[in-house]
């Protein structure tokens, strides 16, 4: 193990302290910590003394109430498939499965599949998200409209991940 200024490297991996990627990220470092506490810093892990690390790899965490969203999408999108654009798969959602994935609100799924948005199935983690405190307030008049927001909610998060840097 060897330490850099405001890093440490570990096995060839450079970690962070919270305060380092929350300057990185432009957030609190007590945020970055809760979302360490929380498993929304995907490689976040503690060192010896017992203090959180983030990988210097590592996207800078959704918010809760960005999660909630898009797992009341998911549930939508399960529930009306038929409102699903087929060129939904070009705006890089794979990579917003992949964070609920590797968060564990969502179960691992074939990445290959042509189905993954109807099949993908929320994890106990991910429920209790959703009905721990009042849920995100739908407004929309129908199913339908609900899964089009649902979807640009998904494609605009997919685009945060994908410029995150």
């Amino acid at each position: 193990m060897s330490k850099k200024k405001n890093a440490t490297v570990i096995g060839g991996i450079t970690y962070y302290a919270p305060k380092t990627a929350g300057d990185i990220w432009d957030m609190p470092h007590q945020a970055v910590t809760t979302a360490c506490e929380e498993g929304r810093i995907i490689g976040a892990t503690t060192d010896l003394s017992g203090n959180w690390i983030v990988p210097s790899t590592a996207i800078k965490p959704l918010e809760k109430e960005q999660i909630k969203s898009i797992l009341i999408c998911i549930l939508s999108i399960k529930n009306k498939p038929d409102t699903v654009p087929a060129n939904l798969e070009e705006h890089n959602t794979l990579n917003v499965y992949r964070y609920l994935r590797d968060c564990n609100y969502i179960e691992a799924f074939d990445e290959k599949s042509e189905r993954i948005l109807y099949d993908v199935v929320i994890t106990n983690k991910g429920m209790e998200l959703l009905f721990q405190t009042p849920t995100i307030k739908i407004n929309w008049l129908s199913i339908a409209e609900t899964t089009v927001k649902c979807l640009e909610l998904i494609v605009n998060i997919a685009n945060l991940l994908s410029n995150n840097p």
